[in-house]
């Protein structure tokens, strides 16, 4: 939050605020307050906990969706990496399964499932 949103601020403390330790939480939270404001993973709030009372925003006139996310043109975007130790043997299940994410079929299982798939990898 202080890097991508604070841009180095730091964040206030606000004792009479609560905490919200869970991605449930959190969007719970936000859909019961008329000004309530958070942040979560895009497939989270569209896929595992959709709420209409929850919206999404525009950042810099972006709205979130998987064609902005995959192009990066949402500002608020973080990419996941699927890492093996070096010298991992390919015969390896870990390597077998960066391998298949990274093929057509595992690019497509990653655009089924709600996620973002690597731009031009979407196995479509």
């Amino acid at each position: 939050m202080e890097k991508l949103v604070m841009k180095g601020a730091s964040i206030r403390k606000a004792p009479n605020i609560p905490v919200i330790y869970t991605m449930a939480g959190v969007v719970n939270t936000v859909a019961l307050r008329e000004k309530g404001l958070a942040y979560s993973i895009y497939y989270y709030v569209t896929n595992m906990k959709p709420n209409k009372a929850v919206k999404m925003i525009a950042i810099e006139g972006v709205t979130p969706s998987p064609e902005t996310i995959g192009a990066i043109k949402y500002p608020l975007t973080a990419e996941v990496y699927a890492v093996i130790r070096k010298g991992t043997s390919k015969k390896s299940s870990a390597s077998m399964l960066r391998d298949w994410l990274l093929s057509a079929n595992g690019q497509a299982a990653i655009l089924e499932s709600g996620y973002v798939p690597i731009p031009g990898k979407n196995g479509r």
